[in-house]
């Protein structure tokens, strides 16, 4: 029952992004380096926001309390993703339509975060002798997040196009990309002080992540469109 178990949630929490590679174009260009390169730009940038975080932000008393200042504190650490993203885009190997680009960066920026955020915590209590909603809610969470993280990648590399990218469209660019950023500082918020399930806060993040999906990959589609006519 205990490897059963485990098996089970990291299959929910990681099969998702191996059937999605599959079922795309990115095994027809050899794609795996590309989705290795995502996931070392994830890698490097955990690292150096880690270090940023230990050196200029204190520790606070109570991890489940809601402090602003704390939570703005990380979250503008937490822009150095952009830049990171920005440089991954730019310095990924492989010749992939720009489309499949972003979604292997994407994809192995996402499948990073999953491995390394979650795969230990999985280990570590899934293989317990009892069922956990727990390790359920931590593969649907990995999913949710690597929706998120194709969508924002896609935002970063318009935004770097922004001279050729329509004006009307910046606004929803900066929304789907603040959104990312600010994602766990709206998650705690809506625990801490809404008073919201840790279910309910990931139903919200599943809505947010399945929009920003829908209207970064649209955006994406309409600039490439208009590119090739």
């Amino acid at each position: 029952m205990t490897l059963f178990h485990f098996f089970n949630c990291a299959m929910l929490a990681y099969g998702p992004s191996v059937v999605l590679f599959n079922s795309s174009r990115l095994p027809e260009y050899s794609a795996k380096s590309t989705v290795a390169y995502g996931g070392l730009g994830f890698a490097a940038s955990a690292v150096v926001k880690g270090l940023l975080l230990a050196t200029f932000m204190t520790a606070v008393d109570d991890v489940t309390a809601f402090d602003l200042t704390h939570e703005l504190g990380k979250a503008l650490v937490g822009c150095l993703d952009l830049v990171s993203v920005g440089i991954t885009l730019q310095r990924a190997p492989g010749r992939l339509p720009k489309a499949l680009r972003v979604l292997a960066v994407g994809l192995g920026w996402g499948l990073a975060e999953a491995l390394l955020s979650y795969l230990i915590p999985l280990w570590m209590g899934a293989r317990g002798m009892e069922f956990d909603w727990q390790y359920v809610r931590i593969g649907i969470t990995a999913n949710v997040n690597i929706v998120m993280h194709v969508a924002f990648v896609a935002v970063v590399w318009l935004y770097t196009r922004q001279r050729a990218v329509p004006q009307a469209w910046k606004p929803l660019i900066v929304a789907i990309a603040a959104a990312r950023l600010l994602l766990p500082m709206g998650d705690h918020y809506l625990q801490a002080v809404l008073g919201f399930g840790v279910w309910d806060a990931l139903v919200v993040r599943s809505v947010l992540a399945v929009v920003s999906a829908v209207v970064a990959r649209s955006l994406l589609l309409q600039y490439l469109s208009s590119k090739d006519k």
